[in-house]
Formats: C-alpha cells, structure tokens, sequence
C-alpha cells in the first residue's frame, strides 16, 4: 500500500516505453490475452494513510525520525537485487522515498549472490535476504510457473518458491491447471491461481519490462517475442532480400 506503481512504471520503463503498464496479474502478462487485473483496490493505488494505520494496529509507533518501531527495533529493510543493473537500481531508488512516506525506512543493495546456490547465505535459495527485486522470463509454457508458487516440500526445496510461503488450495490448483486442455479453463484457472496469491501477498508485480529488437530492413518476418524464447524464435521463416 505504501507503493505507487504507476509512479514506479512512470519513472523507469515509462521512460523509453508508451506501452509500459502496471501488472496486476503474476500468471498471465498484460500482453496476453489471457490477462486480468486481479488486483484488489486496496492494492491498486498508493495509501500511505491506509499502510500507517495497519502498521500501528499491529503495534508499530512512528518515531520522531519518521520511521515506525516496534519493540526498540526500526522498521527498515534491506532491497536485495542484481549487481550491475541499472533499471532495478532506479526501480529502488524511486521505491525508497514512498516508503519512507509510509514510516518505513529501506536501503538499497547490489547483491552478487542473489542467483546463487544455497551455499551462498545471501542467495535467494539460501533466503538470506528481506526484500529482494527481480525479475521472471516468462516462458510460452505454463509448466514454469508452478514452482514459484508451490509450498515448499521440505529442507532446501523451495525450487524459486524464494517467499517460502503457498497453501494447500494453491498447490491443488497448480496440479490441476497442468492438466487442463481446454484452453478457457486454463485461462480461468490461472485468473484463479492469481486471486488467491493476492490474498496471499507474499509477492508484489510492478511491470512486464518492453523489449526492444533491432534489424536491418532487409531481413523480412523478424518478430520480437519477449519470453524465453527470445528473437530468434521464427528464424526458420526469415528471409532476406
């Protein structure tokens, strides 16, 4: 609640793409037809005033500085993210001062272990962090989004589960919706699956980030594809004149 989204979107991939979107869906893209904004209201614009009034029902006092407390001990994070990327960087960077209106303070740090093994104590595995920020290549397959959202199944099997947190009515509809075939059932379930992980709140989605692709007009039948993928996905029908 303490976050403006839009604000975050306006002020980093906003900047090089009219097309850039708030995501208000973590199964489906805003530039799949399968799509809907799942987002509670609550969720959908900035409310500092509401986020303050859910931290002091849980105890918190604002202190002097602006920043709440609890217990002696300050409500401050560290944001985890990727070494050397300028776009996360600034998305922190925009993020800070609107959590601070919030009475939560944040730092921000580049962290070189984040995709490591959990032999790494700062690593996502290891879940040695308190927030982190990156991002998920989306995949033409739904096979891989079940094991971001499935309860972890024991010691070190958080697969990218890195929140460590599902429920069981989640996970029966993950194994379902790998075996739907109707394609409107599969739309609907996920539509499902991302409802329920807005109750659960464990995961925040900012924006699907625009790729750019650059070719001579020479070549005919380039098409940009944004998942995996990537640009050479129809290289077998390409031409060039």
């Amino acid at each position: 609640m303490a976050l403006d989204r839009q604000g975050i979107v306006d002020q980093t991939v906003g900047q090089f793409s009219s097309d850039a979107k708030v995501l208000n869906n973590r199964i489906w893209l805003n530039t799949q037809q399968q799509y809907k904004d799942n987002a509670p209201d609550q969720y959908k614009k900035q409310n500092v005033a509401q986020a303050k009034t859910l931290l002091e029902g849980d105890g918190y006092t604002l202190g002097s500085d602006g920043v709440y407390a609890k217990g002696g001990k300050k409500l401050s994070f560290v944001i985890d993210t990727t070494a050397n990327n300028p776009l996360r960087e600034q998305t922190i960077t925009v993020m800070i001062p609107m959590l601070k209106q919030a009475g939560i303070a944040a730092t921000f740090e580049a962290n070189p272990d984040i995709f490591k093994g959990p032999d790494k104590p700062k690593s996502l595995q290891a879940g040695g962090f308190q927030v982190a920020l990156f991002a998920w290549v989306g995949s033409p397959f739904i096979s891989g989004t079940p094991p971001i959202y499935e309860s972890p199944q024991g010691a070190g099997a958080v697969q990218q589960n890195y929140s460590r947190i599902g429920t069981p009515q989640i996970d029966t509809l993950l194994k379902d919706w790998l075996t739907q075939t109707d394609a409107s059932k599969v739309a609907d379930t996920g539509n499902q699956i991302d409802k329920l992980l807005w109750d659960q709140m464990a995961t925040l989605p900012l924006y699907q980030k625009p790729t750019f692709i650059a070719y001579t007009s020479s070549v005919k039948n380039v098409q940009d594809n944004p998942t995996q993928q990537g640009a050479l996905w129809n290289a077998n029908t390409w031409t060039k004149q």
